[in-house]
Order: C-alpha cells, then structure tokens, then sequence
C-alpha cells in the first residue's frame, strides 16, 4: 500500500454473516502484512458491548416504538 489506511465496511441486513467474516477478513488481511484494525458497531468498546448485549438479548423486553 502507499501509506495511507484503507476502510473497508461490511454492509447488510441482519444475519447475513457480517460478523462471522469480520474475523476472518482481519486474519487474511494480517496475514498477507496488512496492519488491521477491526471494530465494530455499536463502538466496538466494552460499553458498546454490554449495550449490544442488552439489545440482542432474548430476555430483555421488546422496545417501545418511541424507544426505537
């Protein structure tokens, strides 16, 4: 590469996979001696975790409309 950083995003609906390649998309890039940093949303903290977490969970209670 010349130097300057590259995104690439991974696009599509819910459950299309774009989590399970996100790994191996950043492992075939590293391995072929490409720097990589993978993130993803919501903020790709451990806050935004746990707020995923919440979002997805099967025990928590469907949003309102308004919440949405």
């Amino acid at each position: 590469m010349n130097g300057r950083g590259r995104l690439i995003c991974l696009e599509g609906i819910e459950g299309v996979g774009k989590s399970t390649h996100l790994p191996a998309l950043a492992d075939l890039l590293q391995r072929r001696g490409v720097e990589c940093v993978a993130t993803r949303e919501p903020g790709g903290t451990p806050f935004g975790g746990r707020i995923r977490e919440l979002l997805l969970s099967s025990e928590t209670a469907p949003a309102s409309a308004e919440a949405e």
